[in-house]
């Protein structure tokens, strides 16, 4: 095992692979790789997605940073002088679990809310296409010497090619 200083264990190492236990935990603790950061990450993604509307504020406690027992669990270990070897590896894995499934359940609010905007979006395309199509109708029953129906009938004929041209983007999307 190689030995670290703390600023070396904060700031350049990328995993905790050969680490004692107390550079682990410092590791874990302070560096931007570790479960206490991305679990505050987590966190602050919870925070702007409770902001946001994307989700309730019943999120922050669920998932946010009033669940965070794992990372200030590690954190206070960082005082004790010895440090246990179950206790940080359990830490450790309950830090990430948190963390994961907070950006899960971010994720999945964004793709529900995602789904429901394509879901109404689609429909007033289709409402606004078959409004369209009425309007054709209503053209065609014009009388044909009539120049108005001639200009109707071409502003209809644009708003339908938009109509479509939306829906493809819809569907490409």
């Amino acid at each position: 095992m190689t030995k670290y200083t703390f600023e070396e264990i904060c700031k350049t190492i990328k995993t905790d692979d050969g680490l004692k236990l107390k550079d682990r935990l410092h590791f874990h603790c302070f560096n931007e790789n570790g479960a206490v950061k991305a679990k505050y990450l987590a966190d602050k993604r919870i925070n702007e997605a409770v902001d946001a509307g994307i989700c309730k504020s019943g999120a922050i406690m669920a998932y946010g940073s009033l669940s965070n027992y794992a990372a200030d669990k590690l954190m206070k270990m960082t005082r004790n002088k010895r440090v246990n070897r179950s206790d940080l590896n359990v830490l450790i894995g309950m830090a990430w679990y948190a963390a994961k499934k907070a950006n899960e359940f971010v994720d999945a609010k964004i793709e529900e809310m995602q789904a429901d905007n394509i879901d109404v979006q689609v429909s007033e395309l289709y409402n606004l296409y078959m409004e369209t199509i009425e309007l054709f109708k209503e053209a065609n029953e014009m009388p044909d010497s009539d120049k108005q129906k001639a200009n109707y009938i071409m502003l209809r004929a644009r708003q339908k090619a938009n109509i479509v041209k939306e829906f493809k983007k819809l569907v490409a999307a």
